[in-house]
Formats: structure tokens, C-alpha cells, sequence
């Protein structure tokens, strides 16, 4: 053995017998820390596994609650889409039959209103030709009734003669009619 390799060893030998005693204990104390080490790291190593796995099984619960959730909404969704569909098409429909109706009804007083309009037309066209004839009738009757009155205007002077020529003829008749009536007597 070379010197320094020597020197090395003793070294070591007198360590260990100065320190020897602390060294076989601070390695017990180690070893059991490192006992200890290991049992605390494989117990969290456990703890840390069984709460991944709780975690783990929660969140597929939450998730499979949640997709049960997410599906049944959706299908209450989609029902009440359909619902909704259904109603607004009834409403549509039913909006789109009183347009129809009002239209036939529009129409139909359309038709009135045109067929009735014509009626009056045509009663009014009639009233006029009446009042028209009428008119031409009265027209002809003041024509009439003028020259029946420029007649009797003229009749009138002819009864003033008429009547001038009646008294004159009177007081002769009856002086006639009395010399007739004495001369029967006789």
C-alpha cells in the first residue's frame, strides 16, 4: 500500500473509533428517516392515487350527470321546438285562413257593391228616363194647357159677344114668347 492510501485508511480507523459510535447512529437515525421517508412518500403516493381515482370517478359522474342533464334538456329543447313549430305553423295557417276568408269576404262585398251599384245605376237610368218622359209629357200638357188657355182667352171674347148677342136676343125671345102666349089665350 502506498503512503498516502495508508495515511487514508488510518484516518478512516481513527474516525471511526472517535466518531464511530455517532456515525453507526446518525446512519440508524438516517435509515430510519429514509424508512420513514419512503413509507410518507409510498403512503401519499396512495393517497395521492385514491384521490386521483375519487377525483376521476366524481368527474365522470358530474360528466355523465352532466350529459344526462345536456340530453334531456335537449330534448326538451327539441320537444318544445317542436311545440313551438307546430303552434307557430297552426297560428300561420290560421292567420293564412282569415286572410283567405277576409278576401272572399272583400271579394263577395266587391261583387255587392259592384251588382248593387249597377242596380242603381240602372234605377237611376230609369228614373231619369222617367223623369225625362215625364218631363216631355208635362212639357206637352203646358203646351196643351197654353193653348187651352189662349183658347179660352179666345172663347172668352167669343162669350162676351155670345153673351152681348143673348141679351139682345133675351128681351126679343120673351117678347115673343109672350105675344106667342097671348095669341094661344085668344
Amino acid at each position: 500500500m502506498t503512503e498516502p492510501a495508508q495515511q487514508q485508511q488510518n484516518l478512516e480507523q481513527i474516525r471511526h473509533l472517535l466518531f464511530g459510535q455517532y456515525v453507526n447512529q446518525y446512519d440508524s437515525h438516517l435509515g430510519q428517516l429514509d424508512s420513514q421517508y419512503l413509507d410518507i412518500e409510498s403512503a401519499l403516493h396512495k393517497e395521492i392515487v385514491n384521490t386521483e381515482q375519487k377525483f376521476y370517478t366524481e368527474i365522470q359522474s358530474i360528466r355523465e350527470h352532466l350529459t344526462q342533464e345536456i340530453t334531456q334538456l335537449n330534448h326538451q329543447l327539441n320537444a318544445e321546438q317542436k311545440t313551438n313549430t307546430e303552434q307557430h305553423q297552426d297560428i300561420h295557417q290560421a292567420i293564412q285562413d282569415l286572410e283567405q276568408q277576409l278576401e272572399q269576404k272583400l271579394s263577395q262585398a266587391n261583387a255587392r257593391f259592384i251588382q248593387e251599384s249597377r242596380q242603381l245605376r240602372d234605377i237611376v237610368k230609369d228614373f231619369i228616363v222617367q223623369v225625362r218622359k215625364q218631363n216631355e209629357q208635362n212639357a206637352a200638357l203646358f203646351t196643351e194647357l197654353k193653348q187651352e188657355v189662349a183658347d179660352l182667352q179666345a172663347q172668352k171674347l167669343n162669350r162676351q159677344d155670345l153673351a152681348g148677342f143673348f141679351s139682345e136676343l133675351v128681351p126679343r125671345l120673351s117678347s115673343q114668347l109672350t105675344a106667342g102666349i097671348t095669341d094661344d089665350k085668344s
